[in-house]
């Protein structure tokens, strides 16, 4: 038994007597239910902008006309011994295998069905080929931007590292030397004073050496005065 896939509802085709399915062929070879197709056709006379979809095929869109859907029937092979084709069973029994009646389609229409659809899954999967290699793209690319980023980021942040550690060494080497200059104040006064003080000291022991000396020198003289008034007394 043979089966093909509807291209409007996508269910199998029971290319069988058996089957209750009725299956319509277009001009260009795809095949569909005969009630997926007619469901179509209504559709498209409900609304003018629908009125282009009206007897176009569903898969191809190649406008088929008025009569380009045909409805495909039974061909039984002659079998010696019987002129007319055995009635299909209306019981709800499994499909016969016979292949009597099985339903023939020409070996030309199956080879371009089964072309076309090798046709369409080729192009389907270069497509997904297509939209992988773009989604493989689109995330090579984003994960090259995100290293740029994080480099960027990455020597940002080194180099504000650099610029903090090279601050913080200029305050360090600037309060050192803050540091050193205050000391060289302070001992520089310290210094000053001593020798203040060591001025004031020297100065002062003169002053008393000088006061010294004058008491003395003002002693000596009152005692030399007496002695020389009566050296002149006594001489004739």
């Amino acid at each position: 038994m043979s089966s093909i896939i509807c291209s409007v509802c996508h269910d199998t085709l029971f290319l069988s007597v058996a089957s209750q399915n009725k299956v319509s062929s277009a001009k260009c070879g795809h095949l569909f239910h005969t009630d997926c197709i007619e469901e179509i056709q209504v559709w498209a006379e409900k609304k003018e902008s629908r009125r282009k979809y009206l007897n176009c095929c569903p898969s191809c869109q190649v406008n088929v006309g008025e009569a380009g859907f045909i409805l495909l029937k039974p061909k039984f092979p002659k079998v010696k011994g019987k002129q007319s084709a055995p009635k299909p069973s209306s019981s709800t029994s499994p499909e016969p295998t016979d292949s009597i009646r099985q339903l023939t389609i020409s070996k030309e229409t199956f080879d371009n069905l089964k072309k076309h659809q090798d046709e369409k899954t080729s192009i389907e999967n270069e497509k997904i080929a297509r939209q992988r290699q773009d989604e493989l793209r689109r995330e090579e690319e984003n994960r090259r931007r995100e290293e740029a980023q994080m480099l960027s980021e990455l020597k940002q942040k080194r180099w504000q590292d650099e610029q903090s550690s090279l601050e913080r060494d200029f305050e360090f080497e600037n309060t050192k030397a803050k540091n050193r200059q205050d000391q060289l104040t302070r001992s520089y006064k310290q210094h000053e004073r001593t020798f203040d003080n060591l001025v004031k000291s020297r100065n002062s022991e003169i002053e008393r050496g000088l006061a010294n000396y004058k008491r003395h020198a003002e002693d000596a003289a009152s005692s030399s005065g007496p002695r020389a008034e009566s050296r002149s007394g006594n001489e004739p």
